[in-house]
């Protein structure tokens, strides 16, 4: 399985790409029919018309890399996109479109987050003023505050020796 990450931009193209293209077709695709630069980083999306094949094309820094998926039963989904020759999709979206769950009928429930919730009572609980900041953290609310409520003297160190 491939990895995916939020900071990538994901582009589809819209047309049908023959699955039999390698490196140099998709490529070709890329510069003369979406008038994209390749070396961007950014990951090209292309489905075949039978929408049995997908492959991901991506410049690495010294070359480029594919990803290929068959599918022996069923189909990929073709996302609703704009009329143009490709459009922009996200992580999670490509994610779900390789799992073969349907764009359509997705719904994002809310969902409970342990960390952040247990993290938001210890500060409120100690009334430190670094909560949802870079500098919170549990390490940083033990020992005798020093300066500022939730700084501790050993979380000094980790400053690189200078309080600000």
């Amino acid at each position: 399985m491939v990895s995916l990450y939020s900071g990538n931009r994901y582009l589809l193209y819209q047309g049908w790409a023959d699955a039999r293209k390698s490196f140099d077709g998709l490529s070709g695709i890329v510069t003369n029919e979406m008038r994209l630069p390749l070396q961007t980083g950014d990951i090209f999306i292309f489905i075949n018309r039978k929408r049995t094949h997908l492959k991901l094309l991506q410049w690495e820094g010294d070359g480029y890399g594919i990803y290929s998926k068959r599918l022996e039963e069923g189909t990929f989904e073709m996302p609703a996109g704009s009329a143009g020759i490709h459009s922009q999709l996200t992580s999670r979206q490509l994610m779900l479109i390789l799992q073969g769950v349907s764009l359509k009928k997705v719904v994002y429930r809310k969902r409970y987050r342990p960390r952040q919730i247990a993290r938001d009572r210890l500060f409120k609980k100690r009334g430190c003023g670094l909560a949802n900041t870079p500098f919170c953290g549990p390490s940083l609310c033990f020992g005798k505050s020093v300066g500022r409520p939730g700084l501790s003297t050993g979380a000094l160190y980790k400053f690189r020796g200078s309080y600000r």
